[in-house]
């Protein structure tokens, strides 16, 4: 891990652990680690149809375990995790933590005290008509007026994706209708917070939390090695 943090100064911060996929796992490696999760994420992990994606959701939750770690939870509290009508994970206590991953990156946001949504997406290319409705005219104009139009998409869409995450109900959520003014965004009545950026310059990520007046993040990069100490 890039950062060593003490358990004690992590109680207000907003912290983001991530890892980037530079070389997959081997089969063994991929089972010994998967005996790590309860049988209903194992479950869930066998459903996906490719190996990346498979991959994609371990990491994740490898990295909620280290996270867990890091806040003097033992590393089987993952087990107890739950999931509400709209499938989105918790813990019956106030802690809250959101997963993302895109192509090589996956990333996992943990608070103890926060409501939190993070998303991260790879910068390419895209046929923007395929994602008409859902940005407002005003946003549109501000893609388009940007030297790089993908790099700001992307920067609303995370931006978006976040929020809807954190908010809990997902993309019942009309995406059109969030507004969005300097690091602040309008979900229906509520006031998020949001910080957002480019990560190891492929990957465009978005962190957001509701009712906050400042938001806090620590960045934790950690690798393979750091999932292999688990066992």
């Amino acid at each position: 891990m890039s950062l060593s943090l003490s358990r004690d100064n992590l109680g207000d911060v907003i912290s983001v652990y991530y890892v980037s996929i530079d070389k997959e796992p081997s089969y063994s490696e991929y089972v010994q680690l998967l005996s790590l999760l309860n049988d209903d994420m194992i479950e869930r992990n066998s459903r996906y149809l490719f190996s990346r994606n498979r991959y994609q959701d371990l990491y994740g939750k490898l990295l909620l375990i280290i996270a867990l770690n890091n806040l003097g939870y033992n590393r089987d509290y993952i087990k107890n995790i739950k999931y509400t009508k709209y499938n989105r994970p918790f813990f019956i206590d106030n802690l809250d933590f959101n997963i993302s991953h895109s192509e090589k990156m996956v990333m996992c946001a943990i608070s103890k005290t926060k409501r939190i949504g993070i998303d991260v997406e790879k910068i390419r290319e895209i046929d923007m008509n395929n994602f008409l409705d859902i940005m407002s005219k005003e946003q549109w104009e501000q893609i388009y007026s940007n030297r790089n139009p993908n790099v700001e998409f992307f920067k609303i869409w995370t931006i978006k994706e976040s929020v809807i995450k954190a908010d809990g109900r997902g993309l019942v959520l009309p995406l059109k209708d969030i507004r969005i003014v300097d690091n602040r965004v309008f979900l229906e009545k509520n006031c998020w917070r949001c910080q957002y950026g480019i990560i190891d310059d492929l990957y465009y990520y978005s962190l957001s939390t509701r009712n906050c007046e400042q938001l806090t993040a620590r960045f934790i990069k950690c690798s393979k090695c750091d999932f292999m100490k688990l066992l």
